[in-house]
Parts: C-alpha cells; structure tokens; sequence
C-alpha cells in the first residue's frame, strides 16, 4: 500500500464501524467502501449514514478535516470516573446495553451527555 492511501474506519450511525480506505490526491481526498469511490463528503454522506472518519495517522486525519469530512484521530483522551451507583440503576443501565447491543461506559456516557450538553 503507498503512502497516498490508508484505511480509515467509517463509523456509522447508530454505532456500527466498517472499514474503507482514504487516499489523498492532488484534487482532494477520496474514500472508498465497498469498491464505490466518493470524492467528497457530501457524496459520502448521501450514499451513507456515518458519524465520522477514524484514523491513527495525524497526516490523514487533517486532510480528511481539511477537505471537509468529519475526522478524528484514533486516540481519544479520556478520563476515568468511579462513582457508587444504587444496584437498581445499574440493572437498567446493563438492560439499556445488551438492548442497544453496546456497553454500559457508551450507555453511561449518552446518559451523560445528554444531561449536560
């Protein structure tokens, strides 16, 4: 694989990731998934339902964000929080999980995010 293309991980909504690959080229940035190459990311976005472009190579990721998709590197900061939490909660927060086939930190963490933002 040359230096011009890597793969990037696509995740898509609701919480499902697929692989496809990036390329930068003199016009711009492609992705290509499933054999169908997509030039920007309004032709992205119409073909399918993603979140954001994730990858580990910082390069990338500013000419992804640059050409105006979604992106992010593969390392995400985050910090660890240990609470005591009544045995009921928990219960409906592990039922939420294995509902939405996710994890209870997701769960936790939308709960979360939808109180404070």
């Amino acid at each position: 694989m040359d230096k011009t293309k890597k793969r990037v991980d696509i995740r898509l909504k609701p919480n499902k990731i697929v692989r496809g690959m990036a390329e930068i080229r003199e016009d711009g940035v492609s992705i290509t998934y499933k054999k169908i190459t997509y030039n920007t990311p309004k032709e992205l976005s119409e073909a399918i339902d993603f979140d954001t472009l994730v990858m580990g190579d910082p390069v990338f990721v500013d000419a992804l964000k640059k050409a105006g998709y979604p992106a992010r590197d593969i390392i995400k900061k985050r910090d660890s929080l240990h609470v005591t939490i009544p045995t009921h909660l928990i219960d409906m927060v592990q039922q939420e999980a294995l509902d939405n086939n996710s994890t209870v930190s997701a769960v936790v963490e939308g709960i979360l995010r939808k109180h404070y933002e």
